[in-house]
């Protein structure tokens, strides 16, 4: 059986919800009977999961539940990005979850987070990898994260700052063109080069922990 691939464990219980409701607003607008469901198959795909698949023909539509107990400690979410880099262009969620599969941790769905550039990849908004951010938010645009046990919908911001004896440098920005007198934080998902001009400085840091 094939299924959506859904890389980051962590959308399996937050998808379950999402088409959930979905489903549940489309019977509940549609009395009239026209729109028939179907549920084609129930099975278990790993531990704590259950995929449901679902169609209405007549629209159509193909519509794949994805049920985790997120408190099934073999359960994990995780994000990840295209080809690992910001702007590496487009890549098939199959793919990913695929080159990340290793013994001991295999894949069971994936489902694109983000909208994005149709040409570079490069999402739209916020994205954090392991705990490393690839890009500070994007004012306006909400975000979404949760853990096992908990789902925020908000709009973050980002700060960090550079301390250097009795002097607060703000950084500017994470992964993008630097203007000037900015501080810009780089990491490996913007490429081996910052591209940045010799009007400036480029430092390497390491983290403390």
């Amino acid at each position: 059986m094939n299924l959506p691939y859904f890389k980051i464990h962590l959308y399996q219980n937050l998808i379950s919800h999402l088409l959930t409701a979905f489903i549940f607003i489309i019977i509940t607008s549609t009395g009239n009977g026209q729109t028939q469901f179907d549920t084609i198959s129930v099975n278990p795909v790993g531990p704590g999961m259950i995929h449901t698949k679902i169609v209405e023909s007549t629209v159509p539509w193909n519509i794949n539940v994805l049920e985790a107990d997120m408190e099934n400690p073999f359960l994990k979410i995780e994000t990840i990005k295209s080809n690992d880099l910001m702007a590496g262009g487009r890549e098939t969620t199959t793919s990913m979850a695929s080159r990340k599969n290793s013994v001991g941790h295999w894949s069971v769905g994936a489902v694109n987070g983000d909208f994005f550039d149709l040409a570079t990849g490069q999402p739209i908004n916020m994205q954090l990898v392991d705990g490393e951010i690839l890009r500070k938010e994007n004012p306006g645009y909400p975000t979404i994260g949760f853990n096992a046990s908990q789902i925020s919908l908000s709009k973050p911001g980002f700060s960090g700052f550079i301390i250097m004896g009795d002097s607060t440098l703000s950084i500017s920005g994470i992964n993008e063109s630097r203007g000037n007198n900015q501080i810009i934080l780089y990491n490996s998902y913007y490429g081996s080069s910052t591209g940045t001009s010799s009007i400036g400085t480029v430092l390497i840091t390491h983290p403390l922990n």
